[in-house]
């Protein structure tokens, strides 16, 4: 553990022991109300993939923001291409693509690609998209006669964000009043709603699972709370 979480670790168990009368023996978590030896760590309260964001952070247990960070927040930090014009930089960067999927659509017909390193072969149409360093070759598995009727085709980005932008703006909520108030927050009824009930209760009946098994079960935990 680095010194500058120690620190900010002696403050909160000094800042809990005002509010409750008594010390923690390891972290008391706002996210679990449980004082377990866990792994600790720097937990950003807003993701730090975002650029220019606020850089401040308050201790957590490093299982509980890597289970949030990897099947929700690796997703939330997606909304920051949402005003940019990136169809062209997707498709050809490895790691946009990745993250966004673009997909190519002649008409109304999702038409699958790859980016040319060679000779296109003839059974497929070759299209130039614009690159950083000039015009990409783009390959679309379709034949070239099926491309000269119409000159309509386009590159979409289409990605739902909407749960993971929730999870983790409820997440980020509860830890920036963490870190203004301390366990004065935590402890109160509606930080215990929050932490414990739903981030908290949530974590533990979906740790060790699938993402997609975590999505799942979130829109019916959700659900429940409503």
């Amino acid at each position: 553990m680095d010194q500058e979480v120690q620190h900010k670790l002696e403050t909160l168990r000094s800042d809990y022991r005002e509010v409750t009368g008594k010390s923690f023996s390891h972290f008391y978590c706002p996210i679990l109300f449980q004082d377990q030896d866990a792994e600790l760590c720097r937990a950003h309260i807003v993701n730090s993939a975002f650029p220019d964001s606020c850089r401040k952070w308050t201790v957590q247990r490093a299982d509980v923001d890597s289970f949030y960070g990897s099947a929700f927040e690796s997703d939330f930090v997606d909304l920051q291409y949402r005003s940019k014009h990136l169809t062209d930089d997707a498709i050809i960067d490895s790691l946009l693509s990745k993250k966004l999927r673009p997909k190519v659509y002649i008409e109304e017909n999702k038409v699958e690609h790859f980016i040319a390193s060679g000779p296109v072969p003839a059974h497929f149409t070759e299209v130039h998209v614009n690159g950083p360093d000039g015009p990409v070759r783009l390959g679309l598995k379709v034949r070239p006669d099926e491309t000269l009727s119409t000159a309509e085709w386009r590159i979409a980005i289409e990605k739902d964000v909407r749960l993971a932008a929730l999870v983790s703006m409820l997440k980020a909520a509860h830890l920036t009043l963490f870190e203004m108030l301390g366990y004065r927050h935590a402890l109160s009824a509606g930080g215990h709603f929050l932490g414990r009930n739903i981030l908290g209760e949530f974590f533990h009946g979906n740790k060790g699972r699938s993402k997609a098994e975590i999505i799942a079960d979130c829109l019916i935990f959700g659900s429940s709370q409503t």
